[in-house]
């Protein structure tokens, strides 16, 4: 009997062993499993490149103080049972060992921080607390900023932009979640047909000229350009629909979008090391020898779009935000967070395959990303200041984990 018991623990043992290397063997550095999905709408800027049909994005949303089903892909917070708090403890080693796989097999030397229900599963050392320039990352803060608005009755997403800006021929033709969901229509003033534009060159702009002169240099290139497509019929990732919102925010709001993102968003989170390149009084900001910074040095050129300061840590309270919102209502997250039949929701993007929602930034040479996956409490940030970074396949390998 005592050999037989002995046995049956040898072969217990055994069939463990393998079990892990079974979920050790899923980590690999597949280049199928961890190709990036890179495109116009996942933050990056890509000129001339469309989302698909956007058939929905005419109809009207509903309002974000009623109930509002969770989108796709968010579960349960999974914390409630014993069995699945046992499974998260054993996939925190495996997501620190991928993530720090992939970063070594794409040369990523930038900031990672990766956590779990609040709890640090990665960081790449002292330097998540390095100030970064973090692109695109900003439009969520400013999609947040509308939908605040929206939900204490200070203005309609479903109404057009001619209110705001009477100038514009096309202005009764646009709404203001045209312009969130990226279906407006209207030209990118970054992204150009051969890259990214210059501000001396394309518009004649001065690094002396205040942020307002340099806005309206913008508009009025814009304001009189047509339209790509008729709003509502296609998607587009737009960098100027973004610059629109922040001042509707700020007419809205009845001070500047900054000052309001400070006071609803940042101060409440004690986002004490995020703020916005304008105004800008923090710490010094991360720069690498070599690299064009041509486009941060232009007051309003980046406003709402991609002008936010932050580091590792004050973004991980961010990407809590989206977990257990403690300024921002669920209706508001709800909204921000659903797939409005192009990819893109209002300033993040929703993967229905991993279950996370996600923005990547990228305007050379900086490239940044915020992930949140809900139903395991995760949250991914990285920051790079090079204009090679392979970011978005670091990131890419931590979906890719979860979702296998």
């Amino acid at each position: 009997m005592k050999d037989r018991r002995i046995g049956k623990k040898a072969a217990a043992l055994l069939l463990a062993i393998a079990l892990l290397c079974g979920i050790a063997s899923g980590c690999g550095g597949d280049d199928s499993s961890s190709s990036s999905s890179a495109s116009a709408g996942n933050g990056t800027f890509a000129a001339d490149e469309t989302m698909g049909s956007s058939a929905n994005s005419k109809g009207d949303i509903t309002n974000p103080k009623k109930d509002i089903t969770n989108p796709k892909g968010e579960i349960t917070n999974p914390k409630g049972t014993e069995q699945q708090s046992g499974k998260l403890k054993n996939t925190d080693s495996q997501f620190s060992s991928c993530l720090k796989g992939s970063i070594d097999e794409n040369s990523f030397e930038g900031v990672a921080y990766l956590t779990e229900n609040g709890g640090e599963v990665y960081s790449s050392g002292d330097n998540i607390t390095d100030l970064y320039r973090v692109a695109s990352v900003s439009k969520q803060f400013t999609a947040a900023a509308v939908l605040m608005l929206y939900e204490d009755g200070k203005l309609d997403i479903n109404s057009s932009i001619e209110k705001y800006f009477p100038e514009y021929s096309h202005a009764g033709e646009i709404t203001i979640h045209q312009l969130m969901c990226m279906s407006s229509g209207i030209p990118d003033y970054i992204v150009m047909a051969d890259g990214i534009a210059s501000p001396e060159q394309t518009y004649s702009m001065s690094a002396e000229n205040s942020s307002e002169t340099n806005r309206s240099i913008i508009k009025n290139w814009v304001f009189n350009r047509d339209l790509i497509f008729t709003p509502g019929t296609q998607n587009y990732y737009c960098n100027t629909n973004y610059l629109l919102l922040a001042e509707i925010v700020t007419k809205a709001a009845g001070m500047p979008y900054e000052k309001y993102i400070e006071q609803k968003m940042l101060a409440p989170l004690g986002m004490t090391s995020t703020g916005f390149g304008d105004t800008w009084n923090g710490g010094s900001v991360v720069e690498k020898a070599g690299e064009n910074y041509e486009w941060f040095r232009y007051k309003g050129i980046c406003y709402g779009c991609a002008d936010m300061i932050s580091n590792a840590v004050d973004l991980e309270k961010w990407g809590h935000e989206f977990i257990d919102n403690k300024v921002l209502s669920d209706s508001v997250i709800n909204l921000m967070t659903q797939d409005y039949s192009g990819g893109y929701g209002y300033g993040i993007i929703p993967d229905a395959q991993s279950g996370f929602v996600y923005h990547d930034g990228n305007l050379p040479p900086y490239t940044s990303t915020l992930c949140v996956g809900k139903s395991r409490g995760l949250v991914l940030v990285m920051l790079d200041c090079s204009s090679s970074s392979s970011l978005s396949s670091v990131r890419q390998s931590v979906f890719d984990i979860v979702k296998n």
